[in-house]
């Protein structure tokens, strides 16, 4: 069914290849739709919505987007330390995208503070 597709982990893993193989605009698509349908069906503060919309992000991000990229990075990781801690290997993923975020931008001291 369309409610376990969307949120599947596997379709944030497809996104995840499409990237490793450069193909950024098919992995916007399939990030796009992993956030929508996870935000409608689990909620915006569940660990799989939180895991779409740090890949989405992230895919952003490659694509030089970076002020779409910071709120879905930003959301992620404090979710994530909310609900996870700071020692978890998902909020620890979300601090280096946000590291990686802001490093591209020259925001040093800002990638430094997290």
């Amino acid at each position: 069914p369309e409610e376990e597709r969307v949120t599947s982990p596997l379709i944030v893993q497809l996104a995840d290849l499409l990237v490793e193989l450069g193909q950024y605009d098919k992995a916007l698509s399939f990030s796009q739709e992993a956030v929508a349908g996870c935000r409608i069906i689990l909620g915006n503060r569940h660990v799989r919505t939180m895991s779409a919309g740090n890949q989405l992000g992230d895919v952003l991000r490659l694509q030089r987007k970076y002020e779409e990229a910071f709120p879905l990075l930003d959301e992620a990781m404090t979710v994530r330390r909310e609900m996870l801690g700071d020692d978890h290997i998902d909020t620890l993923n979300s601090i280096y995208a946000m590291g990686q975020l802001f490093n591209r931008q020259g925001k040093y001291d800002e990638a430094f503070s997290l």
